[in-house]
């Protein structure tokens, strides 16, 4: 291989390399960033959804013990038991998705940084080493 042929594998090593650290790697970084804000946001819609679903809870019991209104206080109370379960069906499935998918993706991330840092640094001496070697020749 000549020496030019060289030099552009490494150049295109090396930008290989920086496309990693400077372009996939943080990407994979705002995906687990919006997945958690997507998650928060969850949250706060599930403490809302509990207060209002709470609210028309009661509004319901106060209907359900009129004549006039009984039919609709019976509606109110089953679409809030309804909207209770469903939230809570919801919450298992986010906690799930955070410990199992979440976290997992930023611990990978993480790991992944590193190891394409070290990886570079590995590519970078052996080269500087192969250099030498052959300067010296």
């Amino acid at each position: 291989m000549s020496g030019q042929n060289i030099d552009q594998l490494h150049r295109s090593t090396l930008g290989i390399y920086a496309s990693l650290m400077d372009q996939f790697n943080p990407s994979l970084q705002k995906l687990v960033s919006l997945g958690n804000s997507y998650m928060q946001a969850f949250q706060a819609l599930a403490v809302t959804s509990e207060a209002y679903f709470s609210t028309l809870a009661k509004i319901g019991e106060q209907a359900f013990h009129t004549m006039s209104s009984r039919l609709i206080g019976d509606v109110l109370i089953q679409m809030s038991e309804n909207q209770r379960r469903l939230t809570a069906e919801l919450e298992a499935i986010f906690r799930w998705f955070h410990s199992e998918v979440l976290q997992e993706m930023d611990n990978n991330v993480k790991l992944d940084k590193d190891y394409i840092a070290g990886s570079r640094r590995r590519y970078e001496m052996e080269v500087r080493t192969q250099a030498t070697s052959w300067r010296g020749s």
